[in-house]
């Protein structure tokens, strides 16, 4: 059955037998009747649904009843949105309480008052339509909606934030979907200040680890307290407070200090089922991004797990005992499976177990001493080009020393500088290979690009590290700054490399924001390109392209000169 809609008579004739067929004594008694009921309605429909002033805040925007307001239709598309029909439809669900977060009446009434300014601060992103989408899925993520729109009503720069985080940051919106609390914070005073240091970061989160009762509180709480550091520093890059470069440090203190709270908690679990094993200890050895202190959104977490014992232990001396193989194993899988499990708020981090001795094939967790022989004897270049970054996050002071004294003897051991050479410009080829790197966004792959800054720093540290191992360091730019200092590279080229790297690592800050995988520059939206840019430090995008293709072609000169022409097969 259709429903169809009821009008009025137009003639006085008709209007005169319609108000005598309802008991009316005549049309006029008719029509004020009438207004009063319309009257009645109009207020009692303001009182819960129209109290702002001015709902389409100069324009159209009703949301009532099945069907579309022309007008409003009109005025979303006026406002930018490319399909105001689709608009209209997700706010009169909005209305309709059909979330969690609009089913109380309160919430439908602030969220009515904020739909206007809402949606002009989504309409003022580079693609309202998407950010809308991502808001609406955000809404319906939502246990309750008082709070939140309350927190809007009394803070409208709020509102912008929130719109621009889903216009042009997909990782924080998302992030915001699933860690609603990550909003919260943005109101303290000191949320877009220099995030604190990591012994201040280690404080923060041992006071919200003083509500767990159980291991499991520990890991929900670790979860919400990184992904809510983790937001802010994001946010400060979205606003250009820091950028990808500075960011580094910070993203890398975050996971520092949430692994080694997860890590303890579980160790300590795991020692009270399991006792200990004599002489045990383990160690977390962070590789790559992390161990080099230069961490991205969504950058995978490079660990290594390490341990050792008595060499006449036999067993753990728990009420479950386990031989010290499957012991450290264990311990180690505990550790994995607290990171990277999915829960409501999503995996801490991804883990990447490559970079262990034998890769994927070997142990999960590997005996010092298997490490010790494996490097003096059996490592690759690209393996030991790959311990330049390694860095222990934590371990008993004694199981650090030896660590540290394995890998320093690792990098400044004499090698052969021709074959060195051709390793590693062999090495950079079979990449080239598989990572064609073709697109100018493809940052790491690039020829010029990241991989080749890093495959610089790297070789010149294993090429001169005998010498001079003062020059050892995990982070690149630190290492070029060491190597620079000591002769072993030109200033003018130092300077060239280093403002290349810094370049880098800026658009990749902005980028791990910004796109949904690949990034396509073809189809840059604006709010995406006025990011870029801001990274880039450049006028406009034009000019920023333009700024990248030079800056490649500098760094590829260097590592040309350095690596590719010398380690050409002769």
């Amino acid at each position: 059955m259709t429903n169809k809609p009821q009008t009025l008579p137009k003639a006085d004739e008709d209007i005169e037998s319609l108000a005598i067929f309802l008991g009316h004594k005549d049309g006029d008694e008719f029509r004020t009747t009438l207004l009063e009921y319309l009257g009645f309605v109009e207020q009692n429909y303001a009182g819960l649904f129209e109290e702002s002033p001015d709902l389409g805040a100069g324009g159209t925007l009703v949301f009532t009843g099945e069907d579309d307001h022309p007008d409003t239709i009109e005025y979303l598309e006026k406002m930018g949105f490319d399909d105001g029909s689709r608009v209209s439809a997700i706010v009169r669900v909005w209305h309709r309480g059909r979330y969690r977060a609009t089913r109380a009446e309160r919430s439908r009434q602030l969220l009515t008052e904020l739909v206007p300014i809402l949606l002009q601060a989504l309409a003022r992103t580079s693609d309202p339509d998407t950010a809308l989408i991502r808001f609406d899925a955000y809404l319906s993520a939502l246990p309750a909606g008082v709070q939140l729109f309350s927190l809007f009503a009394a803070n409208p720069p709020l509102v912008d934030l929130v719109a621009e985080i889903m216009g042009n940051a997909p990782q924080l919106s998302e992030w915001l979907q699933r860690n609603p609390s990550c909003l919260d914070a943005v109101l303290s005073a000191d949320f877009f200040d220099e995030v604190a240091t990591p012994d201040t970061l280690k404080a923060d989160l041992d006071h919200a680890l003083s509500q767990a009762n159980d291991i499991e509180d520990v890991l929900e709480l670790t979860r919400r307290w990184a992904y809510e550091h983790k937001f802010q520093v994001g946010t400060q890059v979205l606003r250009g407070v820091t950028d990808g470069r500075r960011a580094g440090p910070v993203l890398t203190a975050i996971a520092d200090v949430s692994i080694i709270a997860l890590w303890q908690a579980i160790e300590a679990e795991f020692i009270r089922l399991h006792g200990r094993v004599e002489g045990g200890g383990v160690a977390l050895l962070a590789m790559g991004k992390l161990g080099g202190g230069e961490l991205a959104h969504r950058s995978d977490l490079d660990l290594i797990f390490l341990y050792e014992h008595a060499p006449d232990a036999s067993g753990s001396d728990g009420p479950k005992s386990l031989v010290p193989g499957l012991y450290f194993t264990r311990l180690a899988q505990r550790l994995i499976t607290g990171i990277t499990a999915r829960t409501a708020e999503g995996r801490l981090y991804e883990l990447d177990m490559r970079l262990r001795p034998s890769g994927d094939k070997g142990p999960i967790a590997t005996r010092l001493d298997g490490f010790e022989q494996y490097h003096r004897e059996s490592a690759w270049t690209w393996e030991q080009m790959a311990l330049t970054r390694a860095r222990v996050v934590t371990a008993p002071d004694g199981l650090r020393h030896k660590i540290d004294a394995i890998i320093s003897a690792s990098l400044t051991r004499n090698r052969d500088p021709g074959e060195l050479v051709r390793d590693v410009a062999k090495m950079r080829l079979r990449i080239a290979q598989e990572h064609k790197g073709r697109s100018i966004w493809d940052i790491k792959h690039r020829r010029g690009g990241l991989v080749d800054i890093e495959f610089l720093a790297q070789y010149l540290m294993l090429r001169h590290g005998a010498e001079h191992p003062d020059i050892l360091s995990q982070n690149t730019s630190d290492a070029l700054s060491r190597l620079t200092a000591a002769g072993l590279l030109a200033q003018p080229a130092a300077e060239e490399i280093q403002d290349t790297l810094a370049l880098w690592q800026r658009l990749q800050g902005a980028l791990r924001l910004s796109a949904e995988g690949a990034f396509d520059g073809d189809s840059v939206t604006a709010g995406q390109r006025n990011l870029l840019v801001q990274a880039g430090d450049a006028s406009d995008y034009e000019a920023l392209t333009e700024k990248m293709d030079a800056a490649a072609k500098r760094a590829l000169a260097h590592f040309e000169r350095l690596i590719a022409i010398p380690g050409a097969p002769e």
